[in-house]
């Protein structure tokens, strides 16, 4: 789920979009979203991470 947030976000999705697709609430989309732009990283490198990085 937070990878496709974060896939949609880069890709231009609004909010609303976002959504939908997941199925949570635009608020809880987007305190997600601003926890997310709230680490040292963009939502790029984010998504290159994989589950062996220790972030």
């Amino acid at each position: 789920m937070i990878r496709e947030m974060i896939r949609m976000k880069e890709m231009g999705f609004s909010l609303r979009k976002i959504s939908g697709s997941i199925g949570k609430s635009r608020t809880a989309i987007s305190k997600y979203l601003a926890l997310i732009e709230a680490c040292d990283l963009s939502f790029k490198e984010l998504l290159e991470l994989t589950s062996e990085d220790n972030y």
